[in-house]
């Protein structure tokens, strides 16, 4: 999960009022999107953190949406990140990404695009069976391997990292902190066994 502090960018609808966030016209206005801290949802999703630290902030909502279309339009009207402060906001918004799951594998590029919140069990699982088991001492680290990242920035552009397109961003994303934008997708380069 991300944490994001907030601020209303400019000309944006009244539902963050000076770091005051107001979850029931969040609510109202993404119905399908905002877990209000009484819920279970709310709870499962809070509990679900990295560390037991992450855990026990308590943001004022969790902003979970289902599509990078959606995240992009929520983080349009609601959500700018001010001081490059991104994560573990106590009252603030967590930005929810366990809706971005999945494993596309393109045969003819030799490529798999992953979802942010896939498990490496159900990622693993279709990847051996094309050729891509664990050999990291051949292929170094995944980071280095990262072909593509489809981000999410704080204005709400959705745009490609990769050498050709936004290769500086690219390069900050190769292992380095969550302060450059949301990373909803990673595709990597698949490779068969017999080449190691």
């Amino acid at each position: 999960m991300s944490r994001m502090q907030v601020q209303p960018p400019p000309n944006s609808p009244a539902l963050v009022h000076s770091r005051t966030i107001d979850v029931s016209t969040l609510s109202a206005t993404f119905p399908n999107i905002i877990l209000a801290p009484k819920s279970e949802e709310y709870k499962t999703s809070n509990a679900g953190c990295f560390t037991l630290f992450e855990s026990e902030i308590e943001p004022a909502c969790i902003a979970r949406s289902r599509t990078v279309e959606e995240l992009s339009s929520f983080i349009r009207q609601v959500v700018s990140i001010p001081d490059g402060d991104a994560a573990n906001i106590e009252g603030g918004i967590t930005i929810g990404l366990a809706h971005f799951k999945g494993v596309e594998i393109d045969e003819e590029s030799k490529k798999v695009a992953i979802g942010v919140y896939e498990k490496w069990g159900n990622m693993y699982g279709k990847l051996v069976s094309r050729g891509m088991p664990y050999f990291s001492r051949k292929t170094d680290f995944v980071c280095d391997n990262v072909v593509n990242f489809s981000v999410v920035l704080a204005s709400g552009e959705v745009v490609q990292a990769n050498a050709q397109t936004n290769p500086s961003l690219f390069q900050a994303l190769k292992g380095s902190s969550n302060n450059f934008g949301i990373v909803t997708h990673i595709t990597l380069p698949i490779f068969s066994r017999d080449i190691l």
